[in-house]
């Protein structure tokens, strides 16, 4: 392994270590306070009409 290759592969980890942290402290933010999911989840019906939308939008054109 050379100088070059090893450097890259100890910025991909702490690149690893970093997001890896990151996700655990956004996890822990939504255990702890779960209404937050909740009020971020997609609204299923929402998401019929503007499929609906966007095919005949895509129709005109």
């Amino acid at each position: 392994m050379d100088f070059v290759e090893m450097m890259r592969l100890r910025g991909q980890a702490a690149e690893n270590i970093y997001f890896a942290q990151r996700d655990r402290e956004l996890i822990d933010e939504l255990h702890a306070h779960p209404e937050k999911l909740q009020k971020s989840a997609p609204d299923p019906s929402d998401s019929a009409t503007d499929e609906h939308s966007d095919s005949n939008s895509n129709q005109a054109r």
